[in-house]
């Protein structure tokens, strides 16, 4: 099993009320399954889903059919995030 660390940041963490959260899995996941998996915990995850919602990894931003493994960074921002 391993254990993905996920940040949330700009209008993401202000709708979800904090700027981390973990996603366990049995083996490797796509970007797109960690999005389902955070949507599924958490009803107002779903802006997750939203096309304009971007995800890096290890600081370079990847479709969702990346693969993400243990101990990479994740972070998920909005397109206008501002700053």
């Amino acid at each position: 099993m391993i254990r993905i660390d996920v940040s949330f940041y700009g209008e993401i963490s202000d709708r979800l009320g904090r700027e981390r959260a973990m996603v366990f899995a049995a083996d490797d996941i796509t970007v797109g399954e960690i999005r389902a998996e955070l949507a599924r915990q958490d009803e107002a995850a779903a802006i997750l889903l939203k096309p304009q919602i971007r995800v890096a990894v290890d600081s370079r931003v990847v479709p969702d059919d990346a693969q993400v493994a243990s101990g990479q960074s994740v972070v998920f921002f909005s397109i206008v995030s501002g700053g």
